[in-house]
């Protein structure tokens, strides 16, 4: 069986051997200025989400987008990486650019985790007026608080 960390530790590897630091904090993979493939154990994988898999040591789900919260589609940095489930792309981008997970948001609004993906998943359901206000209270500019 072959050993996931080592694995990861290769990939972080064979990602930081080809980043470029840059001012903005971000990690400029390759000479790429958007989305970059690396090349792995004879896979072809979209770099920003091969390094958020490598740095955090776990797999991200299929249905799931690797956001970049500094909007830059070279930028390899694991803290620029968010990991957003499928849905309302308007309210995925603004998770991304908020640098916020899906559990900080539920947390911090009052839901279960299930409650706010069925939200963010949904293109037409929108919360209740109550929830509405929370989400307005705790996050002014949150697509789903309109």
């Amino acid at each position: 069986m072959y050993n996931s960390r080592v694995k990861y530790a290769k990939l972080r590897g064979a990602i930081n051997s080809r980043v470029e630091f840059t001012r903005s904090g971000c990690w400029k993979f390759g000479n790429n200025s958007s989305y970059a493939i690396i090349y792995f154990e004879g896979k072809g994988l979209r770099a920003h989400r091969a390094s958020y898999e490598a740095h955090h040591e776990k797999r991200v789900p299929k249905n799931c987008y690797v956001l970049h919260s500094c909007s830059k589609k070279y930028c390899v940095n694991p803290t620029h990486l968010v990991v957003a489930p499928p849905g309302n792309k308007r309210v995925v981008s603004w998770f991304a650019k908020n640098n916020l997970s899906l559990q900080k948001f539920a947390t911090r609004v009052g839901v279960s985790y299930d409650t706010a993906y069925r939200w963010v998943k949904s293109k037409n359901r929108r919360p209740i007026q109550l929830m509405r206000e929370r989400i307005k209270s705790a996050f002014p500019d949150c697509p789903l608080a309109r």
